[in-house]
């Protein structure tokens, strides 16, 4: 399957996510255009400049030659089985330009929007077009749209885990989590780390980090505790509607959900004493490996049969 992958150069964790394991499933079919410099790991750029320091999503890939000349020629000859345009809303104008135009929405190709967005809009006048993918749903969206969630590299899910000894990571932004001695006495609001290894190790070597919504409900917070064999205390979960990411949570399975600092500590207390740890967090541990960009790709592309352009060429390849 070919793709072309219409990209926006702000760092966009769901468009560049998505590139990601687009890139490793389809390898140079995907055609990231313009190149997305961000996610290569030659991006001349120190991460510190990057959204949130560079952390996890960007500067991720090898650079591998890929075919971007001429592409208004190949959209016209219908060379793509897809068209993805990867963070609509920033790219809406430029949609809409191409709508005008009639450049890109010719008869024969078919296309994606992905809206990584934390508001619950839309962009409406895009759903006749294309198949329309939305992080945060209300819902009203959700017969209008597919739902897609954040992911993280599998190269930054943890291999040797570390020695737990924190009872909870640094950096803790809940209110509520503070009125329990351990955080208030040994955790900070601001955000505790400028280098992601040493971000990963704290997480690593904590029992329990805590996290919760921010502008959305997901957040690559969630993905990186997982990842790095920490189990989420996860506040206000239930609050979460169910169409919106993050998806396949379950508390006292991968996650411990909590509304109050009191009901953290029960949970806490009850797992110590009933040896459940360990079994939480390779739960925890299994659900970051259940979502990393690669399977993000392949859950993205099962949206989308193969044309019948694409079935002729693989059964040539067979023959």
């Amino acid at each position: 399957m070919k793709i072309l992958y219409l990209t926006h150069p702000k760092e966009d964790y769901l468009q560049d996510n998505l590139l990601c394991g687009l890139r490793q499933v389809l390898g140079a079919d995907l055609v990231d255009y313009p190149r997305k410099s961000a996610v290569y790991k030659d991006d001349p750029r120190p991460s510190s400049m990057l959204y949130g320091c560079g952390f996890t999503a960007w500067k991720v890939l090898d650079e591998i030659a890929v075919d971007r000349d001429d592409i208004d020629r190949k959209v016209t000859k219908k060379y793509f089985d897809l068209i993805v345009f990867g963070s609509i809303r920033r790219q809406k104008p430029v949609a809409l330009e191409y709508l005008k135009s009639g450049r890109f929405f010719l008869p024969g190709n078919r296309f994606a929007f992905v809206d990584g967005d934390d508001s619950v809009r839309i962009a409406w006048k895009l759903l006749p077009f294309g198949t329309y993918f939305k992080r945060e749903r209300a819902a009203s969206l959700r017969l209008f749209t597919r739902r897609i969630n954040f992911a993280i590299p599998a190269s930054k899910c943890r291999t040797v885990p570390l020695e737990k000894s924190r009872l909870f990571a640094k950096h803790v932004q809940c209110d509520e989590a503070y009125k329990l001695d351990y955080i208030r006495e040994n955790c900070m609001k601001r955000y505790a780390f400028s280098d992601e290894k040493e971000y990963y190790d704290n997480l690593a070597s904590s029992k329990y980090a805590v996290t919760m919504k921010k502008a959305g409900w997901d957040c690559m917070r969630h993905y990186e505790i997982a990842a790095n064999t920490a189990v989420m205390a996860f506040y206000n979960l239930h609050e979460k509607p169910k169409w919106s990411a993050p998806f396949g949570l379950e508390d006292m399975k991968n996650v411990v959900a909590f509304s109050s600092a009191e009901e953290l500590q029960e949970k806490i207390e009850w797992i110590e004493k009933s040896n459940l740890y360990e079994t939480l967090r390779g739960n925890s541990l299994q659900w970051a490996r259940d979502n990393t960009c690669e399977r993000l790709a392949e859950k993205f592309l099962g949206n989308f049969p193969a044309s019948r352009k694409a079935r002729a060429a693989a059964a040539v390849s067979r023959a």
